[in-house]
């Protein structure tokens, strides 16, 4: 291959890869967000949310533990 089809291929891989990791950050994002959201949520209900947060943990443990983990996500 010649240096300049070289060049071409690794800038199309190049490309593509910043269109993955962009595409991850707009989800990171929007999850961060949905997170927010949700924390507003608890508290407006009064729900202590350290409290919320440990038996997230607590449940997200026990999947791991059965083997389950991919249903419960």
């Amino acid at each position: 291959m010649s240096m300049f089809k070289d060049a071409v291929h690794q800038t199309d891989r190049l490309k593509e890869r910043t269109r993955k990791l962009e595409t991850a950050w707009r989800r990171a994002e929007d999850g961060a967000e949905q997170v927010e959201l949700a924390a507003v949520e608890l508290q407006s209900l009064g729900l202590p949310l350290n409290e919320v947060v440990d038996s997230g943990e607590k449940i997200l443990q026990q999947a791991r533990e059965r083997g389950t983990i991919d249903r419960v996500l």
